[in-house]
């Protein structure tokens, strides 16, 4: 069983889509994916997680704004490895050639 949460972001005519996910792996350490489109930013989002131990429920506290929202947390009955692939593939980042994955290890 894996937990995660959805972070959608608000368009230009004011429809929400998911734009990244946060997963949590089996040491309950959260992983925020994300597109390649956002560079540098996702890993240093996912470096701050790391640092502030900041669990699923947490994130609101780092990143937040008017056009961002953080669905509930969600359960699949995956493994990580399935359940990465499966949520990369709902966000379309199955769509280039590599999603981003940036694990800060300790």
């Amino acid at each position: 069983m894996v937990k995660f949460r959805r972070l959608q972001v608000c368009d230009k005519r004011g429809r929400w889509y998911t734009d990244a996910y946060a997963i949590e792996d089996e040491h309950r350490q959260v992983l925020l994916r994300y597109p390649l489109s956002w560079e540098h930013l996702g890993s240093d989002y996912n470096a701050q997680i790391r640092k502030r131990e900041l669990s699923l429920e947490q994130l609101e506290m780092l990143l937040k704004g008017p056009q961002l929202r953080w669905l509930a947390v969600e359960s699949l009955a995956l493994d990580f490895a399935h359940a990465i692939k499966q949520l990369d593939r709902e966000c379309g980042f199955a769509l280039a050639p590599k999603a981003s994955n940036v694990n800060v290890a300790a």
